[in-house]
């Protein structure tokens, strides 16, 4: 989309890398319980029944991601189960 702003050897660049966020730090600290709240409030994520399972690190950053676009694009948008 970009080429015809970026040169070509910007944008065909194979070391790029993207910015490491630091999800561990936020949800072991200060999102944890709202991160918990959002994936137990998911009908989502309760359908696929991964709420027993050991949920940490990757998975759970994945999980909150999937529940807040629960949040916004369904149940913002008056949708529910």
């Amino acid at each position: 989309m970009l080429e015809s702003f970026v040169p070509k050897e910007i944008i065909w660049r194979r070391d790029k890398l993207g910015f490491p966020t630091p999800e561990r730090e936020w949800l072991s600290g200060p999102l944890n319980l709202w991160g918990q709240d959002l994936i137990q409030g998911s009908d989502i994520i309760k359908s696929l029944e991964v709420t027993g399972q050991a949920i940490n690190g990757e998975l759970r950053w994945k999980l909150i991601s999937v529940a807040l676009w629960e949040t916004v694009f369904f149940k913002s948008a008056g949708y529910s189960s």
